[in-house]
């Protein structure tokens, strides 16, 4: 069987591009995208901002361009995994996270305290969602 009718690779120009030799979302049998981890880039410039608070807004806002050129969208995230630099982070992330998932049944969560992330990276997201329909 064609690989490529159970995986599409989904790449988009509204968010950073990954900085190693991975794409940023592929999507499975049109039914879930997988991202790769999302950092807080900004897009636009492709600086990475200094400060966490902004770090993160921009890795959820870069984490929901990727999600809709896969078809999908935040609402329909399954999992989210966050990395992030320091546990000080965990209350601002979770005030952010409130923003961009507003409902009483957000998705899974997992938030791991990792020892090092790339470039001045903060936080970096992950995502598995499900996917409404093929590109």
């Amino acid at each position: 069987m064609d690989i490529s009718l159970l995986r599409q690779v989904v790449n988009t120009t509204l968010a950073p591009e990954p900085d190693t030799a991975t794409v940023q979302c592929v999507r499975a049998q049109g039914m879930f995208a997988f991202t790769s981890a999302i950092s807080g880039e900004n897009p636009e410039s492709g600086e990475m901002p200094l400060d966490f608070m902004t770090q993160m807004k921009n890795a959820m806002y870069n984490a929901r361009a990727i999600l809709e050129a896969s078809r999908s969208d935040l609402l329909s995230a399954n999992l989210v995994m966050i990395d992030l630099a320091d546990a000080h982070y965990e209350y601002q992330m979770n005030e952010i996270y409130k923003m961009f998932f507003p409902t009483k049944d957000p998705p899974a969560r997992r938030v791991a305290i990792v020892a090092s992330l790339p470039e001045g990276a903060l936080v970096q997201i992950t995502i598995i969602a499900c996917a409404r329909e093929s590109i």
